[in-house]
């Protein structure tokens, strides 16, 4: 009872002295103190405004740190970071109030801090796509500053840059600033790109050839990206396709050219590739044209740039041949005859395009035997040369003729007939008409077209300029004497000759014609035979004319007495009579 009366009293007593109007207050050297440092506060009592301190005053202390009213921590560690340190006023024995201070210790960075984090281990990228960095410092406070250097720009703790294809393996550097000890880290983060090549696919030769020919190879490349290209695409008109070869930091792809059925145009050539990091960042392509060996074709063979294939023979009459080719490369061209070779050709080629030739043949001086097949030939070596073919008709004029012998003017008829040659007068070339000539009816056949002649000539090809033609058969009977008047006529144009049959001695003629000379071989052995029999029969006769001319000599005398057939066959031998051969002569008369 008596402790209660007391305490009240106390109470009123202090309520009356204004003690309750106090407040400790804290004050330190520093709100963060840098780790290692030391720490130092002061608790003081405090009153409202305009109050005085109460005396004897408060006692301050820091229960457990300090019986004074300054508390010393030496030495602050990162661990004591937020530790609350309390200051208590007591008076009059009485603790009526306290006030905290909270420890804050600034620490870091440390070497390993900061640290720059990426969303991507690496970025893929054509050069437009951005990359976001973060930079934290998890082991330090306050909550640092931070600056970039390097690619990104910015005073945050993320960056944010956009690196081109050429930044691949750059660094980008962050540091982490304590804006409490001004203590720094610099860390550094290294650019990885994953990016498809920049250039579009090229394709080239291994040759430095215009023309490619059959073996040689095409080769499309793509250089660069990171990594390379995976597969190659690449494809051209009947090729030898290799497999593909993937590098480092190029793939490629070859092709081994084949000619077979190469045509005129251009061979055409496409190249793509597939970038599997990202297949729609890499979409080019490329189309290249080359040109292909082709084996040469006459395309068109002309004469005088029309259909008509007939001309008339004549010494100022030409032909103007035109044959077209086409070939890579070009092609030789020769105009032939089927025939026979003709050198009196004027040549002029000239150059329609890029493997096109047309040549210009002129055949000057047309004659008959030029009637025949024309080959136009283009041959590049590719293959067996290319032909085309127009047949040439000529109308042949007659041309004047003389019949002659080999050995003077008059020919004669022999056993094998007469031989006569025909000659060009004047010789203007090469007549070609060597012929078998009879005493028939019928047709000139080697000069085209259907040349009326009354004698059938046969064409015996020859290159001299002579044409023999012998007239048979070898026994012309009788009728066969006399003038012949010849005629040549085509409707462009005539000429008429003449040449006469003669009676003449026969004499042996020579033949080069071996089945002549089998059949005058039978025909001496028939005479032979037949000359034998003659002679013994001839003999026989003489023996027995003799013995008659005897019998008659002695009819003569009139002692020597004749039978009746005697005085017969004396009368007829008085009457008998001889026995003559005819012949004939062949005379040439030159008409006009």
């Amino acid at each position: 009872m008596t402790h209660l009366v007391r305490v009240s009293i106390f109470c009123i007593l202090r309520l009356f002295s204004g003690v309750y109007a106090l407040e400790p207050e804290i004050s330190c050297n520093n709100p963060i103190v840098g780790e290692g440092d030391s720490l130092t506060c002061q608790c003081k009592a405090k009153t409202s405004p305009g109050t005085p301190l109460p005396n004897p005053g408060p006692l301050l202390s820091w229960p457990g740190y300090s019986n004074t009213s300054v508390l010393t921590v030496d030495s602050v560690r990162r661990e004591e970071n937020g530790k609350i340190f309390t200051c208590v006023m007591v008076q009059q024995g009485v603790e009526n109030k306290t006030a905290t201070h909270t420890l804050l210790v600034a620490y870091g960075p440390s070497s390993d801090d900061p640290q720059i984090k990426c969303d991507h281990s690496s970025l893929i990228t054509d050069g437009t796509k951005k990359l976001t960095l973060t930079c934290e410092a998890n082991h330090t406070y306050p909550t640092p500053h931070y600056s970039w250097g390097g690619l990104c720009a910015s005073n945050t703790d993320s960056c944010t840059c956009q690196p081109r294809l050429n930044q691949d393996g750059s660094k980008v550097f962050c540091t982490a600033i304590n804006s409490v000890t001004e203590l720094h880290s610099t860390t550094s983060y290294t650019i990885t790109l994953r990016y498809p090549p920049t250039e579009a696919p090229r394709i080239v030769a291994d040759t430095n050839k215009t023309v490619l020919s059959s073996g040689d190879k095409l080769t499309c490349t793509i250089r660069g990206g990171k990594p390379a290209v995976t597969s190659v695409n690449f494809y051209c008109t009947n090729p030898i396709l290799l497999a593909d070869i993937v590098g480092e930091n190029s793939a490629s792809s070859s092709i081994i050219v084949d000619t077979t059925g190469a045509a005129e145009t251009p061979t055409v050539c496409h190249c793509s590739a597939v970038w599997e990091p990202d297949r729609s960042l890499y979409q080019n392509s490329t189309s290249q044209e080359f040109l292909l060996e082709f084996k040469a074709t006459v395309t068109n063979f002309t004469v005088n740039e029309t259909t008509k294939l007939t001309v008339t023979e004549d010494e100022e009459a030409s032909v103007v041949f035109y044959c077209e080719a086409a070939a890579r490369p070009t092609a030789g061209v020769s105009l032939l005859h089927q025939n026979k070779t003709r050198l009196a050709f004027s040549r002029a080629t000239n150059v329609t395009g890029l493997n096109h030739s047309r040549t210009m043949y002129k055949l000057s001086s047309v004659r008959c035997e030029d009637t025949g097949v024309f080959l136009c030939e283009a041959d590049n070596g590719l293959s067996t040369p290319s032909e085309k073919s127009v047949h040439l008709d000529v109308l042949g004029r007659p041309r004047l003729y003389t019949i002659t012998n080999n050995t003077d003017q008059t020919p004669e008829l022999t056993e094998k007939g007469v031989v006569i040659t025909l000659v060009a007068n004047p010789v203007p070339d090469v007549l070609n008409c060597a012929a078998y000539v009879s005493l028939e009816p019928g047709e000139l056949e080697d000069c085209h077209p259907d040349i009326e002649f009354k004698l059938r000539c046969e064409q015996k090809p020859s290159m001299t300029y002579l044409a023999t033609c012998s007239v048979h058969p070898v026994n012309v009977p009788e009728e066969y004497v006399g003038l012949y008047n010849l005629s040549i006529s085509n409707g462009l144009g005539s000429y008429n000759f003449s040449f006469e049959v003669r009676q003449a001695v026969t004499q042996p003629g020579n033949s080069k014609d071996e089945p002549h000379l089998v059949a005058v071989f039978v025909v001496l052995w028939i005479l032979l035979i037949i000359t034998v029999i003659a002679i013994t029969i001839y003999v026989q006769q003489k023996r027995k004319q003799r013995n008659s001319s005897e019998e008659c000599e002695e009819a003569k005398h009139p002692e020597l007495p004749l039978s009746d057939d005697s005085l017969s066959r004396c009368s007829h031998e008085e009457e008998g009579q001889q026995i003559t051969t005819p012949t004939f002569y062949v005379s040439n008369i030159e008409s006009t």
